[in-house]
């Protein structure tokens, strides 16, 4: 059983309880005052319960309550304005599919790489640009060391099968 059914459950029965007591609740005054009346001789008077047990019951009640699973208060405080849900943080973006295309010149080298975030196309690249989000950290004669959020990569050029 989930724990939203048991929830549920809970609340009912506890209507129930309360709507039954208000029942007995009437009874009861009605009981008192026709207890009030003198009774008539032969009849047997009814008895209606002491007020203070309906006050004992209360309180154990009280002290169980009902309402929670742990038996104890919410550690968060009731705010009807707050959301019955709070929103989860959205998923961090995709890592780019990066491709590095070729190099370009001599040392220093620059990299053209291809599915940078944000750029259609290609870019030229050298060691220490930042290009959508991707830091370009190295650049040698045929691979790029790249990184993005918390990974890095090391691209190398593709070169036809031989």
């Amino acid at each position: 059983m989930n724990r939203r059914v048991l929830e549920r459950s809970l609340w009912l029965g506890a209507t129930c309880l309360a709507i039954g007591a208000g029942i007995r609740g009437s009874r009861a005054a009605r009981v008192s005052e026709a207890a009030a009346d003198p009774v008539p001789p032969g009849s047997v008077a009814r008895s209606s319960f002491p007020p203070e047990s309906l006050g004992a019951w209360a309180q154990s009640a009280i002290a169980a309550d009902p309402f929670r699973l742990e038996r104890r208060p919410s550690a968060v405080r009731f705010d009807p304005t707050r959301p019955a849900v709070e929103e989860e943080p959205a998923p961090p973006p995709p890592p780019p599919a990066l491709t590095l295309l070729g190099t370009v010149g001599g040392p220093p080298w620059q990299a053209l790489l291809s599915g940078i975030p944000g750029k259609s196309g290609t870019v030229v690249a050298q060691a220490g640009d930042l290009l959508g989000g991707v830091t370009v950290q190295a650049v040698s004669r045929d691979s790029a060391v790249v990184s993005w959020a918390d990974t890095t990569w090391t691209l190398v050029v593709r070169r036809p099968w031989k």
